[in-house]
């Protein structure tokens, strides 16, 4: 049973921040042009604002570091120690960095113009 409040825990503020940047993508929609995905921001932003959020849960329900971990854990352990409420916002920020990844190219609708 702790597995599942700890994915509760962990999985609620990240959708949370889905939530909140859903309206980028609502705006998105409404705009004509290819779908795109930007990696980059991706990838350098959501993986280490889950970690930190993964850590926490982690130590806060299953009493569980890893030790191969420890040099890192002891940097995220002082936000810990703050509150709760640090973890959860970077986790909130990590799923609205994800919706904001998702954007748009604009395509000419009029093929006949040439761009010199």
């Amino acid at each position: 049973m702790h597995y599942v409040a700890a994915a509760i825990q962990f999985l609620l503020p990240v959708i949370l921040g889905a939530v909140l940047g859903s309206v980028h993508v609502w705006r998105l929609y409404k705009r004509d042009g290819e779908w795109n995905f930007n990696w980059i921001l991706f990838l350098i932003v959501v993986p280490p604002l889950l970690f930190i959020g993964l850590m926490s849960v982690l130590g806060n329900h299953l009493n569980y570091y890893p030790t191969s971990l420890q040099p890192v854990i002891n940097i995220i352990i002082p936000f810990r120690i703050v509150g709760r409420e640090i973890v959860d916002y970077a986790s909130i920020i990590a799923g609205f960095v994800f919706m904001l990844c998702f954007f748009k190219r604009e395509t000419f609708k009029n093929k006949d113009v040439v761009v010199k």
